[in-house]
């Protein structure tokens, strides 16, 4: 799919108008992970860190991703999350099953 900052990645069809048609792409918040390297074997792309929200087990990462800045990432709360930033770019990556097109919802 090509989105429309023109960045591609793979989604799974679930409910769409057909090849051609606009979709909307749902991934889960827990299934996305932040890295400052694309991920081998991933859907991968580059974002910013807008925003860090600490709830206990998880940190709520907002982004801006593909002009979207509404982007959100659960991230566990684990030692290895220590290079989150406010402001840096990072990459979100997933696996392409677990993100699905869905019919295009509003413009």
């Amino acid at each position: 799919m090509t989105l429309d900052s023109g960045d591609k990645v793979k989604a799974l069809a679930v409910n769409t108008d057909g090849k051609g048609s606009r979709t909307s792409l749902s991934i889960r918040p827990e299934r996305c992970i932040v890295s400052q390297k694309k991920s081998a074997g991933l859907s991968a792309l580059k974002g910013r860190i807008e925003e860090l929200i600490y709830l206990g087990d998880h940190i709520r990462c907002r982004m801006t991703v593909a002009g979207n800045n509404e982007f959100i990432v659960k991230v566990p709360n684990t030692a290895d999350q220590l290079g989150l930033e406010i402001g840096a770019e990072s990459y979100v990556s997933w696996q392409t099953d677990d993100c699905r097109a869905l019919d295009h919802r509003g413009s």
